[in-house]
């Protein structure tokens, strides 16, 4: 399961479904980055800053939702394929997101 409904729906009825679209937003256009400097970490063998990204990018996608990006990362293991694995999770979660954005605005 990439999203998680409940908490979703928890956040859309607190702060508005177009304020999460716009949270969600910002956590996707900051992404690329965050995983430029994992990536970077990771090759540099900077274990706690791998353990300090990967904390900051788990904790707001369960915040947010996200399910399958908090999931996706729980072993803390971080390679080019994982990398790109998330790549292709990440673009899953967004469309989801956008038919569970859809679905709620049609009701």
């Amino acid at each position: 399961m990439l999203l998680d409904d409940a908490r979703i729906s928890e956040l859309a009825d607190a702060v508005s479904v177009h304020k999460l679209d716009e949270l969600l937003q910002i956590f996707w256009r900051d992404l690329p980055e965050q995983l430029q400097q994992l990536a970077a970490a990771d090759n540099d063998n900077k274990i706690l800053q791998v353990a300090k990204i990967l904390h900051g990018l788990r904790g707001t996608a369960a915040n947010l939702g996200l399910k399958g990006v908090h999931e996706f990362w729980a072993d803390q293991t971080v390679s080019v394929e994982r990398l790109a694995e998330f790549k292709t999770l990440a673009v899953e979660t967004q469309a989801a997101w956008q038919a569970w954005q859809g679905r709620r605005l049609a009701l």
